[in-house]
């Protein structure tokens, strides 16, 4: 019926899928029990669409690698104007109710809280006698959290790398690296945004290795983390900025060393995966359970990565 649906794909039982076009990657899941309607629907690679979400909008377009909790409802008319786009990497945390009819666009490495409220209109008193009317679409940029059981309301636009607190109601734009705080909220500037020195970074992967040695791995699998790299029993290293030495199974995690393209080619030729922090892209080439066990355990601390 002119669907393009990618290998692996999944969409569960008892879910409906009604659109005039679409598009589902590979690797993505669907369901069961969900709805989705839309002129245009399409689910980009290894996306996540928990059970008993729905979706209603003209135009649907969830990112790869974005996960929508069990759930949520993400609705409207299907007007010219009711798009919900969902980016790369983001989260929606269950039990969320986000009304498009005007546009809602969530970028890129952005997490909503569960039980968050999303409106592009207010109105409910009759206009002819007196009542507000407002409508208008709502921004979420890339990198932003919203905590849970916030609500945001129409034209509204919260930046890059903002968060907003839970419990918050937002009717007023948020700049980058600020937080909202309070009904209505109130912005703190500037309080989000500082990088990080070399050093810095240094001594927080230092951090993640050692709680991923105290808690991420199976009994009797302890890695011992040292300053650049944490060896594990079963002969897998997991080594930072450190190239040299390195076999099939190990992975490099660049942090704050850049790899030439060639340096990184002969790694991936001798099965070394290799974690880009920088590019948050990682490039898998050996089964070792072990190694994908920490790289799943990176999204504790907020690392996603897109894999390549």
């Amino acid at each position: 019926m002119g669907a393009k649906i990618g290998k692996r794909a999944r969409i569960g039982f008892g879910t409906l899928l009604y659109a005039d076009k679409v598009e589902v990657g590979q690797n993505a899941s669907i369901g069961p029990f969900s709805f989705i309607r839309a002129r245009t629907f399409t689910a980009g690679a290894s996306c996540r669409i928990r059970p008993f979400t729905v979706l209603r909008a003209s135009e649907i377009d969830i990112g790869a690698y974005a996960h929508i909790g069990s759930t949520v409802i993400v609705t409207s008319e299907l007007s010219k104007r009711s798009r919900f786009t969902l980016g790369d990497h983001s989260l929606i945390n269950p039990f969320c109710f986000i009304e498009v009819g005007e546009g809602v666009t969530i970028g890129s490495q952005t997490g909503i809280g569960g039980q968050t409220m999303i409106f592009t209109h207010a109105v409910w008193a009759d206009y002819l006698r007196g009542g507000h009317v407002s409508y208008g679409p709502v921004v979420v940029e890339d990198e932003v959290w919203i905590a849970w059981r916030a609500s945001i309301l129409a034209n509204v636009t919260i930046e890059k790398n903002a968060m907003v607190a839970a419990g918050s109601v937002v009717n007023k734009s948020v700049p980058a690296n600020s937080l909202a705080v309070g009904v209505p909220a109130k912005v703190v500037s500037g309080v989000m945004g500082r990088g990080l020195s070399d050093a810095e970074r240094s001594q927080r992967i230092q951090h993640i290795l050692a709680d991923y040695a105290e808690n991420g791995l199976p009994a009797n699998e302890q890695p011992v983390p040292c300053l650049s790299l944490a060896r594990l029993q079963f002969s897998s290293i997991i080594a930072v900025d450190q190239p040299g030495g390195l076999k099939k199974g190990d992975l490099l995690f660049i942090l704050n060393q850049p790899l030439s393209e060639s340096e990184k080619q002969a790694l991936l030729a001798q099965d070394v995966t290799v974690v880009d922090h920088p590019n948050r892209r990682i490039y898998v080439t050996s089964a070792n359970p072990y190694i994908m066990d920490f790289v799943s355990f990176l999204n504790r601390y907020g690392i996603r990565l897109s894999h390549s």
